[in-house]
């Protein structure tokens, strides 16, 4: 019995402390890891790409803003899930930061 509960503590213990490393995810890899770890794995199964929606929304967007002083905001942006993960290596836990 006592090697039973020495055995249950042990593979606790080992799913407590994953071996996570960092990774680097770029383009569509972070793109599908970002959908399997925020909705997991059977919406990330199910994920369509369709080329012409994409397509609409570039044409569609206006690019000079209406307003002189929204100007001076388009170019500043803030790091985002790119800088993070794709730039250099994250962890899990930063990629579902923006979950």
């Amino acid at each position: 019995m006592m090697k039973f509960v020495y055995l249950i503590c042990a593979i606790l213990a080992v799913g407590a402390f994953p071996d996570e490393r960092p990774r680097v995810f770029c383009g569509r890899a972070l793109a599908e890891a970002r959908i399997l770890y925020c909705f997991g794995p059977e919406i990330a199964v199910g994920v369509k790409r369709n080329f012409y929606g994409d397509a609409r929304t570039v044409h569609t967007r206006k690019r000079t803003p209406t307003w002189p002083w929204l100007a001076r905001r388009i170019h500043k942006r803030a790091p985002g899930l790119v800088d993070e993960c794709c730039l250099k290596p994250c962890y899990v836990n930063q990629l579902l930061s923006y979950c």
